[in-house]
């Protein structure tokens, strides 16, 4: 799930819909973007000095206040499930996700990093908004510059 909501926090915060987020973005010469893996999850910010208050501003909405709107929700879950597949078709992914489960077992290690078509199907707007609080948490967060 945690995959699913770095590829959603630029699409849409406050009251910026997805487009008028990625607008602001643009119009500014601001990059953002989010990634996540096993044991942590990192975000990027590059701007030019003179739109660094916007991007501030952007990063502050995009952590604090994502949409996870129906549209952008749904097509992110699409590019997640459509990465999923490719990467089953992949005897190296194969080998990898035998030997996570085969070493980790139950532990959340043992499952795939990226989820399951059926899991990444099954999370909700409500879902993500409660992984992003828990994720975020004061006591659970650390920034680096």
């Amino acid at each position: 799930m945690v995959n699913l909501l770095s590829g959603l926090l630029d699409e849409g915060a406050g009251d910026f819909t997805s487009e008028e987020f990625q607008k602001e973005l643009n119009e500014n010469s601001i990059s953002m973007s989010f990634s996540a893996s096993r044991d942590n999850f990192e975000g990027s910010l590059v701007t030019l000095t003179e739109t660094f208050d916007v991007a501030v501003e952007l990063l502050s909405l995009a952590i604090n206040k994502p949409r996870f709107d129906p549209e952008p929700l749904n097509r992110v879950k699409d590019q997640v499930v459509s990465s999923i597949r490719s990467s089953e078709e992949k005897p190296n992914n194969l080998v990898g996700r035998v030997w996570w489960k085969g070493a980790f077992g139950a532990h959340p290690y043992g499952f795939p990093k990226r989820g399951t078509e059926a899991s990444i199907g099954k999370i909700t707007r409500a879902d993500l908004q409660e992984m992003k609080k828990n994720l975020f948490a004061k006591d659970n967060l650390i920034i680096e510059s």
